[in-house]
């Protein structure tokens, strides 16, 4: 089942990036949907052959997470 944020269109492409400048070669490798809150982002990503999520959330003086 898919969460509320992404049954919307991504708002973000994730890539790898492999070299610099002109030469540089960008691969796509998932998408990512900005929080309600606009405080962070829910990704997926496929790299590998794994397939895995991730959230992204800005940090605050109350709670860090290692």
């Amino acid at each position: 089942m898919k969460s509320v944020d992404q049954t919307k269109k991504p708002t973000h492409t994730i890539y790898t990036v492999s070299g610099e400048g002109d030469n540089a070669i960008w691969n796509k490798v998932g998408v990512a949907w900005t929080h309600k809150d606009q405080k962070g982002l829910n990704q997926s990503i496929s790299l590998l052959g794994l397939e895995t999520k991730l959230v992204v959330r800005e940090n605050n003086n109350k709670q860090e997470r290692a």
